[in-house]
């Protein structure tokens, strides 16, 4: 079935974006379970207003989406990965990872041979001193990168983080959340990469602070009672990003950020209470829910086990597939380089 634009105009609100999918790539053998055609259903029946963090505009013809104000940074698909991927595994299946350690930088010339997009992540204990964050620290370790310029401006690094888990004492300090700490730590980054994004890997509404360097948020989705459903957890951090002058993309706890469907119980956290794998039809669920307003999908993490799971396989090559047809939204509060 063709949409065109005239005949969306004429049963969608100007302003909403009204996703149909019909656009994906059709896999081998793609025979959808129940639980991923209510997946690609929800998707259809998404109505979402014009938010002015993260417009998204795509080509009518192919996704039935109506035409919004806002640029497309790339209208090429939208990357997916995992945290800690082997660069030498971004291919058909993944195209995108967060590469962490201590020299996150030595791999990038494979990554882009393989065409790939990645988040660089400051390493924590490169960023502490004392067992507290350190502008200092930071400083001294960023004096050993090279000069990763031509990657930024290729697209082979999308961005690099700044920071994660910032509220959490016992891993930044007894004050956390030092937020003018991690300003100035983005400043070292923008003065050394002026064209580089700056990311704290943070929900918008735990970054309630007037940012100077930092320009986007990561808003990692877990089922949790905090959080809600993933429709008012995306339309609430959308919002908040907003009234800061944050970007902000959308990540997934695949590993322990599941709502106990899956059946695979992991080690309680540090605050109690039992964790569990995400199940594929979530992964399924809640991706519809985000991939249209982030403009990166890179989700916590690789593990060896879940890679050698043929459903949760699966669940990634569809959800490749949707994110490949898809544009890639763009910020309206994104700085200027």
């Amino acid at each position: 079935m063709k949409w065109h634009l005239k005949s969306s105009l004429a049963t969608v609100p100007l302003g909403l974006l009204c996703l149909a999918w019909t656009g994906r790539a059709a896999l081998p053998g793609d025979e959808l379970s129940s639980a991923a055609t209510m997946a690609l259903r929800s998707a259809a029946a998404l109505r979402v207003g014009s938010h002015l963090c993260c417009d998204t505009r795509a080509e009518a013809m192919q996704l039935g989406i109506v035409d919004m104000p806002g640029r497309v940074d790339d209208p090429k698909g939208i990357p997916v990965g995992l945290w800690t991927l082997p660069p030498d595994m971004l291919g058909s299946l993944y195209n995108g990872a967060v590469l962490t350690g201590r020299t996150p930088f030595r791999q990038l010339e494979e990554v882009k041979s393989r065409k790939g997009q990645v988040v660089l992540y400051l390493a924590r204990k490169e960023s502490r001193e004392g067992g507290i964050i350190s502008v200092g620290a930071v400083q001294s370790f960023l004096a050993t990168w090279p000069d990763i310029t031509p990657y930024i401006r290729d697209g082979t690094v999308w961005g690099i983080m700044v920071s994660d888990d910032i509220t959490g004492k016992d891993i930044w300090g007894p004050d956390a959340p030092y937020y003018p700490q991690i300003d100035s730590i983005a400043m070292l980054v923008k003065q050394r990469w002026p064209e580089a994004r700056t990311i704290v890997r943070a929900p918008p509404t735990k970054m309630n602070y007037q940012w100077k360097w930092v320009g986007w948020a990561w808003a990692q989705y877990s089922y949790a009672r905090r959080n809600g459903d993933v429709e008012k957890f995306r339309d609430r951090e959308l919002a908040k990003a907003n009234s800061l002058g944050l970007c902000v993309a959308f990540g997934l706890n695949v590993v322990d950020g599941g709502n106990g469907s899956s059946g695979k119980e992991n080690a309680p956290g540090k605050k109690g209470g039992r964790r569990h794998q995400m199940s594929p039809d979530e992964v399924l669920k809640y991706s519809a829910a985000l991939l249209p307003y982030t403009p990166v999908a890179f989700y916590w993490e690789y593990r060896p086990a879940l890679e050698e799971d043929p459903a949760m396989r699966e669940a990634m090559a569809k959800v490749r597939s949707w994110a490949d047809t898809m544009p890639r939204p763009s910020c309206r509060n994104e700085k200027a380089g």
